[in-house]
């Protein structure tokens, strides 16, 4: 994303990104991209590589005539061997216009285009990529990522820069550790929801037995500051709520493997793959409300998830299989996508579409034990296949409009060898959150502000104006904006004479650091 200041009179702007001419030399290529803009910020999504240096420039004109040329800025594009064409590659099929979207695949630690090209890969060193085993990439809504690893939950921005790491005491696990696992989701009042585990003995007839460690699922809800705000744990609940107990006589651990809030924030489904159940968990009381299986017997095995899109609708990877001693007891199997429709007064779950993956390189079947599957902003399905090197995305209709097999080599094994990613997410960009504001000019006596959203997610946001020789202040809140949508923002008219005036915005969709505009003189 470029941005630069805005030049007082100009309604044209040419942005010049010049590329180095090859990796000894001095200088730089003239033109690798142009791009002519009435706003002033553009985000360049082709025509930029890793591993190279770049620089950049902008013109401003007014009515063709050229009227400032800034300096040039340089930037350099980072070159790792996760992202490296030698280390890397996908092979990609799709039908039509794959679009602009973006998947993020965890265990890569990278994002790539819907044409199967690394666009974005998060700082790790490549030695201990394998061993950290990267779960659950996902964009925030702010712009942010946030994952798991082997060692802890980390909220990052794109550069790779610590913005929030989770407590790790044992205030839940009981242990000197946390031990998270499979899923975290940064919530939109800034707090974090992770799972996690604990250790004890086996549980069986409500009581603990003296079989070998066993591990149990905990969830937590952390405030930013680390505070916790909810918890639950496994054990206590096998021993005190009767729908979470029933049929568990055994001495194993549910393995929890996903969550999903309910949009009142009140409940949250829970997917537990060694139960082949999702069970709905009521947080005020402190007790599961129902599970589908036992309620319905969808039949759905060793499924992972859940995800509730914005129309109450319930999707779960059915991994269709069943484990016995860690090894799947099915001699041929193909996983499904299944979508309930979820009820808010009954708190039921009907079973409305289901989608039986199959992949031309799997012909007898995905045997795995993890996959996902997401919605997308158009509607479709993004499923990740458990196991397998595979992704694809799935219109409503049931066709298959993209799909991707992932392959990567190193010094050790320089043959491509197929690998599974544990997730992928999709996003429009890497700039769901971006605006800009412009001066317009004076019309009628009050002072003209134009408001851009240039992110790639919809969003509203609050402006407040401080003149900063009187102090007065002018504060007005947006309506919600599209995406490349704007909004005029007019000032009184005793704002016209302003010699400096400020401008702080806040996004009040999400929770975001505010951005802030300056103006010397109005006129």
């Amino acid at each position: 994303m470029f941005e630069w200041d805005e030049i007082a009179t100009a309604d044209n702007y040419i942005l010049t990104i010049y590329q180095k001419k090859g990796r000894e030399a001095t200088g730089f290529a003239a033109k690798a991209i142009t791009h002519s803009t009435s706003e002033i910020a553009w985000l360049a999504t082709q025509g930029l590589y890793f591993g190279n240096d770049y620089q950049w420039a902008v013109q401003a004109y007014k009515k063709k005539k050229l009227i400032f040329t800034s300096t040039r800025y340089s930037f350099k594009i980072l070159q790792y061997p996760q992202v490296m064409a030698d280390s890397f590659k996908t092979v990609v099929s799709y039908s039509g216009n794959p679009g602009n979207g973006l998947v993020f695949l965890d265990r890569s630690a990278m994002a790539i285009d819907k044409k199967g090209n690394p666009v974005w890969f998060l700082p790790i060193p490549s030695d201990s990529l394998a061993k950290k085993v990267i779960r659950d990439l996902e964009l925030t809504a702010s712009g942010t990522v946030t994952y798991l690893d082997v060692n802890g939950a980390y909220e990052k921005n794109l550069q790779g820069q610590l913005l929030w790491k989770a407590p790790d005491d044992g205030r839940i696990s009981g242990s000197k550790r946390e031990e998270y696992h499979h899923e975290m989701e940064k919530n939109k009042d800034g707090s974090y929801t992770i799972c996690g585990s604990q250790f004890a003995s086996g549980i069986k007839d409500g009581k603990l037995s003296n079989n070998s460690p066993i591990k149990y699922n905990t969830i937590i809800q952390y405030s930013a500051d680390g505070r916790i705000i909810w918890s639950w744990d496994e054990i206590t609940s096998l021993k005190t709520d009767s729908i979470f107990g029933k049929n568990r006589q055994f001495a194993q651990g549910g393995h929890l493997n996903g969550f999903a809030y309910t949009h009142d924030r009140k409940k949250i489904f829970m997917s537990f793959k060694n139960l082949s159940e999702v069970y709905l968990f009521d947080i005020p009381s402190h007790q599961f409300i129902t599970g589908l299986n036992q309620s319905h017997q969808f039949n759905y095995q060793q499924q992972h998830g859940p995800f509730l899109t914005a129309q109450n609708e319930l999707i779960i990877y059915n991994n269709n299989i069943v484990e016995k001693e860690g090894a799947s007891t099915s001699a041929s199997n193909h996983p499904a996508i299944m979508i309930f429709k979820y009820d808010t007064v009954t708190n039921q779950c009907a079973l409305q579409w289901q989608y039986e993956l199959r992949a031309d390189k799997y012909p007898q079947g995905i045997m795995g034990k993890e996959g996902y599957a997401s919605e997308l902003k158009n509607g479709n399905i993004l499923v990740c296949a458990g196991g397998a090197n595979y992704s694809a995305e799935i219109t409503r209709k049931k066709e298959k409009v993209w799909d991707c097999y992932f392959y990567h080599r190193n010094a050790k094994d320089t043959s491509w060898q197929p690998y599974s990613n544990y997730r992928c997410q999709g996003s429009t960009s890497l700039y769901p959150l971006y605006y800009t504001l412009k001066y317009m000019g004076i019309k009628g006596g009050q002072p003209i502000f134009r408001l851009h959203n240039d992110g790639n997610e919809s969003g509203f946001f609050e402006l407040q104006f401080v003149d900063r020789a009187s102090q007065k202040t002018f504060q007005y809140l947006s309506k919600r904006l599209a995406p490349g949508q704007v909004e005029l923002v007019r000032l009184p008219n005793d704002f016209y004479q302003s010699k400096g005036l400020d401008c702080t915005i806040l996004p009040k969709h999400v929770l975001a650091t505010p951005k802030a505009y300056f103006y010397n003189k109005l006129k």
